[in-house]
């Protein structure tokens, strides 16, 4: 990357003292290269010791950070989940949703491994398909979402999904960009930071296993660490990380131009928050360097930049609840009509953009990792009790009912099937003796149904005797009104206050 206009003065200043021959003193009244005005009134406050110094500095941290990405070398923080803080919390209550000034949404997430995921457009492999890209609102709906906001980024042209992707202990795809990862561990871990290859895939096959650490249940690649263990480190990893995941230009005009924004993070205690800020490039929203500032406002250590812009939404319940740049009108005339351009002049409407990933917060789910304990199988993200249990927790017996029928008494008895075991049940069912029926019985039913059975011949042929004496008085006539029946679908049009459309 070529420097910026700072560090290339600097550089020439430096260098024409070289030329100069002139010896470097502390005292500024001695630096010919500085004004000699007094400090913090005019100029450049600085001597040119500590330019020099702090040139040497940013050629190290640039060398450093160049190598890191070039060797793909693992750097990254890991903060434990204090699960015993949730115990206590009902698990409708750990999607937590806040609507702040200046159009941001904050939403908290408390025991994350269980109640948030990572989804593909329209379901699952919907990354492997040719171009599925799918409206936020409509994949929330499709996974039950509390909470949805988008994800991950994607390609413009063909809606192919960017950066690694493991989705309930699934790896749907690892293309091994050198972008910053926000993960969750089985073992109740976030980390965030950047990853090595074996950090996600190891020798046994796992996503996530790497000879001493529990498998992702949970990974999302982003663009631009935002804040490492509470700093700001937007500088920092613009410098490291992998351009060609974004298009909209440099990673430093990325990070510098004001926009909607869409981050993941996490605080000291492992409860993930989703922050949402409304915007429209170059015009309003947030820099991810002021981003970056509000996340540790709001206690967050480390978080990631996900995919923003047009792409940033909220959907709450099934509904959007934010306020998308992009703008639709709904034209009466047929596309195309060069009326259209005039009419949708100050017509237009806020509309999502279809998107591929998305995170989704959502009640508590079974997963490969998590389980279901012995009485129940994972299907689909919920637990099924299995045969000889029930109750919401598929902790109780189910019970079995055998009833005996005999000519003078009826005898019911019912069998209990205890706890992790159905062979009682089976023992008590297949020890049970048949019933044994009275024959003189068998004679009185042959009667009744031959008597029965002659009834039914004559009354039919009643009925047949009566419907030929008669003929039909009127028609009926079937119409079809040509008139075409109109359905209007009627919705609630969200629109930014401070939108001009």
């Amino acid at each position: 990357p070529i420097p910026n206009m700072a560090v290339l003065t600097d550089l020439i200043l430096l260098l024409g003292l070289c030329l100069c021959g002139r010896s470097l003193k502390d005292d500024y009244h001695y630096d010919i290269l500085m004004p000699g005005y007094p400090l913090d009134d005019f100029g450049n406050t600085r001597t040119l010791d500590e330019i020099k110094s702090l040139m040497l500095t940013q050629l190290q941290t640039h060398n450093s950070s160049r190598a890191r990405r070039a060797d793909n070398v693992s750097t990254y923080e890991s903060t434990p989940i204090d699960a015993g803080s949730f115990n206590t919390i009902e698990p409708e209550t750990f999607v937590q949703q806040q609507t702040l000034p200046n159009s941001r949404r904050v939403v908290t997430v408390l025991n994350p491994l269980e109640a948030l995921s990572v989804y593909e457009p329209g379901g699952t492999d919907g990354c492997k398909l040719h171009d599925r890209r799918t409206l936020t609102s409509e994949t929330a709906r499709l996974n039950d979402c509390i909470y949805a906001s988008n994800a991950g980024f994607f390609n413009t042209h063909n809606g192919a999904c960017f950066g690694d992707l493991i989705s309930d202990g699934r790896t749907v795809q690892l293309d091994g960009r050198h972008n910053v990862h926000f993960g969750i561990r089985t073992d109740n871990t976030i980390e965030v930071g950047y990853f090595h290859p074996d950090d996600l895939f190891g020798i046994d096959g796992l996503p996530g296993y790497n000879g001493s650490k529990a498998p992702f249940k949970t990974l999302i690649t982003g663009a631009i660490w935002l804040v490492r263990a509470g700093k700001n480190y937007v500088n920092e990893s613009i410098m490291m990380e992998d351009p060609s995941i974004q298009t909209t230009g440099s990673l430093a005009y990325f990070a510098e131009v004001t926009s909607a924004r869409t981050a993941l993070g996490h605080d000291a205690h492992g409860a993930v928050k989703i922050v949402q800020w409304n915007g429209k490039t170059d015009q309003r929203g947030t820099s991810l360097y002021g981003m970056a500032d509000y996340l540790i406002s709001l206690g967050v250590v480390n978080a990631i930049n996900l995919d923003g812009g047009g792409s940033s939404v909220s959907v709450g319940g099934g509904v959007v609840t934010s306020y998308p740049s992009d703008t639709a009108c709904q034209c009466p005339w047929p596309t195309g009509n060069v009326n259209c351009k005039n009419y949708c002049v100050g017509n237009e409407w806020a509309v999502e953009r279809k998107v591929t990933t998305i995170l989704c917060a959502h009640l508590p789910r079974c997963t490969a990792y998590t389980g279901c304990g012995n009485t129940s199988t994972c299907q689909e993200g919920r637990c099924v009790c299995n045969d000889g249990y029930e109750g919401e927790d598929c902790h109780l017996a189910t019970t079995t009912t055998t009833t005996t029928t005999t000519p003078t008494t009826t005898t019911t008895t019912a069998t209990s099937t205890p706890l992790f075991s159905r062979s009682t049940a089976h023992r008590a069912s297949s020890t049970s003796m048949p019933a044994v029926a009275d024959p003189a019985s068998f004679a009185h039913w042959r009667t009744a149904v031959a008597v029965l059975a002659v009834f039914l011949v004559v009354l039919i042929c009643a009925l047949v005797l009566t419907l030929r004496g008669r003929r039909p008085s009127t028609r009926v006539a079937w119409t079809v009104s040509s008139e075409p029946t109109y359905t209007h679908l009627a919705g609630d049009l969200l629109a930014d206050p401070d939108e001009e459309l």
